[in-house]
């Protein structure tokens, strides 16, 4: 299985402690505002702070600064990537243009920032010529590399600058005229007119916005949703044989892959046990979900095979007719329900279940691996790197599993432990299972007649 940003050990609760102390960290930094589109200007005003820095803040030098009613130390956010494609959602910008926008930006910065380490490294190289006295044609050369660095490293950063500064315009534009103007008679908001706006403060230092939703956002975090997680699982957890496998907190998500080995089947002489897969976003990136599956212990690869409960973002309206109390009760309920759905699923009988299902995709057999290799990749859109990786899995490991279904599964949840981002790698982990679960036709075409001559007539034939 991928491991992700989190620590954690087979069989240990180190896991979970480590996941704890990364949501805690992030809790102590969290800010969370509702504020009415048309009072924008007063909590938050975008700046332009990329102008002239070679090092532009993430994503952009797009920054906002605090307004009179935000409170705190913290005085100006630098937005996130996943909230300016929200915000122009919001501003009735595409999606796709926000998106492309965003990637031309991305690509400027890299460029500006590849482009002056290569002008600091021609600048000391020509600096270290004239001090070892290197003059004439030589030292004309290492000159013309640094100018020419120069110019370079200055294309990059006026592209930069007007990505930037376009960017600004766009932004600054709405939050002059919001989208959403309708009010009622007493000229107070509605509730659709007020958004959410997710931020984390820090200390001496720039913040940022991580998103802005609606203020009916079910706000289903990651610090309750892991505590709930665990009274539901406490007998499981303290009776040992149940633990976190895997975990990786990003930017939009929260991924958590528990293993209970407590709960197995033997496949070819090998331990094969349940495993509980947790996605979360605190930003709206994903509804909440728990999905079932299966961990291999003898080549450590997890497959998510399907999902047991969903939670969708959307709840009461964060406002004055509801209280906190009220909230945090919607909350409590929908926690204790996850909580039988994960009881109710992770039995033996599942486990018997998943057996049955794999030890039937053992005797689907393929002798053409080469041609399952181009459908698996057309199937699961496969990169180049992922398709050869699972053609080489199959070949690799066919005196372990054979050529079969069962296999072929296992070589392309072996091509997610080699991915770099955690997200493809469970997209991957996914596409195992799938694969485990297709029609015995997607296999038995790959399959080529071999015609064999009978060995009497061979001799036959050469006496004659």
């Amino acid at each position: 299985m991928k491991q992700g940003n989190i620590v954690c050990e087979p069989n240990s609760s180190i896991g979970i402690e480590n996941l704890f102390g990364a949501l805690v960290e992030r809790e102590e930094k969290k800010m969370d505002v509702i504020i009415p589109t048309r009072d924008m200007g007063n909590y938050l005003s975008p700046i332009n702070i990329g102008t002239g820095s070679f090092e532009p803040m993430p994503y952009s030098g797009l920054a906002f600064t605090a307004g009179s009613e935000l409170e705190g130390e913290t005085r100006t956010f630098i937005p996130s990537e996943f909230f300016l494609e929200r915000f122009g959602a919001w501003a009735d910008i595409s999606q796709t243009y926000m998106r492309k926008m965003i990637g031309k930006v991305k690509v400027a910065r890299n460029n500006v920032q590849e482009s002056y380490v290569e002008l600091m490294r021609a600048h000391d190289t020509a600096r270290l010529a004239e001090g070892n006295g290197v003059r004439g044609n030589d030292l004309d050369k290492v000159i013309k590399k640094e100018n020419e660095a120069s110019q370079m490293f200055n294309y990059y950063s006026s592209e930069l600058n007007n990505l930037n500064k376009f960017l600004f315009e766009q932004v600054s534009h709405f939050f002059d005229y919001p989208a959403t103007t309708r009010f009622d008679k007493d000229g107070n908001a509605p509730a659709h007119s007020r958004q959410l706006f997710r931020m984390l403060k820090n200390e001496g230092g720039d913040g940022s916005i991580r998103t802005m939703l609606s203020s009916k956002y079910k706000l289903l975090d990651d610090m309750p949703a892991i505590d709930a997680l665990t009274r539901a699982l406490e007998n499981d957890l303290s009776g040992g044989g149940f633990y976190l496998d895997s975990a990786h907190v990003s930017n939009t998500s929260t991924r958590m892959k528990f293993v209970n080995t407590n709960l197995a089947v033997e496949i070819d002489g090998h331990p094969v046990n349940y495993m509980l897969d947790v996605v979360n976003s605190e930003v709206g990136s994903t509804s909440f979900k728990i999905n079932q599956g299966y961990f291999y212990q003898w080549c450590t690869n997890g497959a998510i095979r399907q999902q047991i409960t969903r939670a969708i973002h959307v709840g009461l309206s964060k406002d004055e007719f509801h209280s906190q109390d009220t909230l945090k009760k919607e909350g409590e309920l929908l926690w204790a329900q996850i909580g039988d759905a994960v009881q109710a699923s992770m039995t033996q009988e599942t486990m018997d279940k998943m057996a049955v299902e794999i030890n039937n995709a053992k005797a689907v057999k393929f002798n053409q691996p080469e041609l399952l290799a181009k459908d698996v990749t057309k199937k699961f859109k496969l990169s180049d790197y992922e398709g050869n990786s699972f053609l080489a899995n199959l070949n690799k490991d066919s005196h372990q599993f054979g050529m079969n279904q069962w296999g072929a599964s296992n070589a392309l949840t072996t091509v997610a432990k080699s991915v770099k981002d955690y997200d493809r790698a469970t997209e991957l982990e996914q596409a195992g299972a799938t694969l485990l679960a297709v029609p015995e036709s997607y296999f038995t075409k790959h399959n080529k007649e071999v015609h064999v001559v009978p060995a009497g007539d061979v001799w036959e034939r050469m006496e004659s």
